[in-house]
């Protein structure tokens, strides 16, 4: 969900990088620390460059069940670069679906390069040229194939499948002759609907079928509209002619052969409790779409062609297609550790306890009255809100897992109320599955190397810390306020974060993460143990005007910060705090006991 650019971000510091451009463009030493923060930024932005491009290399066309008999001689992969600079491939690789490492090699704007099972079978056959990887062939169950850089960062994924979701041997792949062609190179190669089948004749019968693909070149297939069910229009028949859907559900019917339409109208069909009509008979790859609101039982034809039996019918059900259900039962796992409830639409309500950790989209954690929680997601939309800790939000969508972590691809959002209580953060020794979308807490750590701060891609990092018996990995998110390249160094540290996970493999029971939320995440401690959270109450929570403290302890002062990390407020601690002067929102509060402190976050609501 998070491997993809981060190109707004950078543009935005265009102008701050030619102002630093000017000032250094004459060479002159640096004389004091501000010109030296001015030369970071200068550095690290052009780090981001050399990220962003080799984020832009992609996977875009699978041939994995070429339709020969034995041993496949005509399996390939097809790369392109969809950036607008040169990518240097020198030491990346295939890590996974097949074993192939880039000798010196570049490959510009725009251009592609195919990789093969037998480049000499391949350019005998099509007179294309390519490169033969090294060994291991693609599954043709589907399997997942992985690009790393020569740094060993994840560059480009995709899990195909043969089964429904993705394209499979009824729309002509999967043995049938057709390869599987990324329908936009922009598009989340990840999910199923961003691939069709093939569409091109090559020009080549193998077993009796026409080999179709485009390596090497531009893909031609088109995306689909969003729907719920799909229904081919070919050869004088609707496939399936036959459906049941539920109310509010859409029905896209695509024409692949011949000059057809589809006819639902109540003229023709009296009975049909509304119309549809996808206009005159057409030939050509045309779509038509249409949501179902009214429940029933609809008949619908092709005009030209009701006589050779050219019909189809679509039983539409009154039920809720999201039922309301608690987020403790869809995120149960099984043996593997895959949710029972994987693929099924729910209604859930949460606490808001993250911000968002995907820019142009969602993805929040919620977490439930019974401290159950899941991280919702939706790639392409923010349903018009900014997420705000205490919101209580209901959403709707589907289970899915994201290599290990239970996700709930979210359709619809709505803000329920907002200054709900947030639970604080829980203390940990272990990550594991139980503290998976918790808000959950590790104390005493040290980085293992501190020079894994900020290594790692476009998307984030990932460092490792202990606390002198187990080791930890730590994720920050390139859209935490953490990503950068201030770290704890070689300090002892507690950090505060989300339990979440990175398993690629099944049993899905390794590779746990915390990934911390805000600056204020990242607590340096001194060599006293810090305890004094556990002895301080603070009520109301939210508060308006005044915050009080309950404590038997004896502490020297408070700081109040913001979740950025600025320090909004100080002061001598006494049995309350003056809060009438701060905005509306999420706040940490800091009390200090010599050179121990406790931080306990609380609400601001007016």
């Amino acid at each position: 969900n998070m491997k993809k650019n981060n190109i707004n971000y950078l543009i935005g510091l265009s102008s701050e990088i030619e102002r630093v451009l000017n000032n250094f463009i004459t060479l002159r030493p640096v004389e004091n620390i501000y010109d030296m923060k001015k030369l970071t930024l200068l550095f690290i932005f052009l780090c981001f460059l050399g990220i962003l491009g080799n984020s832009q290399i992609v996977i875009s066309e699978i041939m994995y069940n070429p339709p020969e008999s034995g041993n496949d001689s005509l399996e390939y992969i097809e790369i392109v670069n969809t950036g607008n600079n040169m990518v240097d491939l020198t030491g990346y690789r295939f890590v996974n679906g097949v074993d192939y490492t880039f000798p010196a090699l570049t490959l510009s704007p725009g251009e592609f390069l195919v990789i093969a099972v037998d480049s000499t079978a391949l350019e005998n056959l099509l007179g294309i040229s390519c490169r033969q990887w090294t060994d291991g062939a693609l599954n043709n169950g589907g399997e997942r194939i992985a690009i790393e850089d020569n740094f060993g960062n994840l560059i480009d994924e995709v899990e195909y499948d043969d089964e429904m979701g993705w394209p499979t041997a009824q729309e002509g792949t999967d043995g049938e002759g057709a390869s599987i062609e990324l329908c936009d190179v922009t598009s989340d190669n990840s999910l199923g609907d961003s691939w069709r089948a093939a569409e091109i004749d090559l020009g080549v019968m193998i077993n009796g079928a026409s080999l179709k693909g485009t390596p090497g070149t531009n893909n031609t297939v088109r995306c689909l509209p969003r729907h719920d069910h799909y229904v081919a229009v070919q050869s004088n028949f609707f496939n399936p002619s036959d459906i049941t859907i539920n109310v509010g559900q859409t029905v896209l019917w695509e024409n692949l052969q011949g000059t057809h339409n589809v006819n639902g109208t109540t003229t023709t069909f009296p009975n049909n409790p509304e119309s549809f009509f996808s206009g005159p008979p057409s030939g050509g790859n045309w779509m038509y779409t249409h949501t179902f609101d009214t429940p029933g039982e609809y008949d619908y034809q092709c005009d030209p062609h009701v006589s050779l039996g050219m019909t189809g019918t679509i039983t539409v059900l009154d039920v809720n297609p999201y039922p309301e259900e608690s987020i403790g039962v869809i995120t149960a796992p099984d043996n593997n550790g895959v949710p029972d409830s994987i693929g099924k639409q729910f209604t859930i309500e949460g606490v808001v306890h993250s911000p968002t950790f995907y820019g142009g989209g969602t993805q929040v954690i919620l977490i439930d009255e019974n401290r159950d929680g899941i991280q919702i997601f939706n790639q392409n939309s923010t349903f018009g809100y900014d997420p705000q800790l205490g919101d209580r939000l209901r959403v709707t969508g589907v289970v899915n897992q994201y290599f290990g972590v239970t996700q709930f691809d979210i359709n619809s959002l709505d803000l329920v109320s907002s200054a709900n209580p947030v639970f604080d953060p829980r203390t940990v020794n272990e990550l594991d599955e139980t503290t998976e979308s918790d808000l959950v807490l590790l104390e005493g750590l040290t980085l293992v190397d501190p020079n894994e701060w900020g290594m790692g891609t476009s998307s984030g990092f990932t460092v490792r810390a202990t606390n002198g018996q187990d080791t930890f990995d730590i994720r920050v998110d390139n859209d935490s306020e953490l990503f950068g390249p201030e770290n704890p160094g070689d300090q002892e540290f507690d950090i505060v974060g989300i339990g979440g996970q990175f398993d690629r493999d099944q049993p899905l029971f390794e590779g746990y993460q915390i990934l911390p939320r805000y600056s204020s995440d990242l607590r340096l401690i001194s060599s006293t143990r810090n305890q004094i959270n556990f002895y301080v109450k603070i009520h109301p929570n939210p508060a308006s005007d005044i915050l009080f403290i309950n404590t038997e302890e004896t502490l020297d002062r408070f700081e109040i910060f913001s979740l950025n990390g600025e320090l909004v407020k100080s002061g001598q601690v006494s049995d309350n705090i003056d809060i009438a002067d701060l905005k509306t929102g999420a706040y940490l509060l800091r009390v200090w006991r010599g050179n121990s402190y406790g931080s306990i976050p609380f609400y601001v609501m007016r």
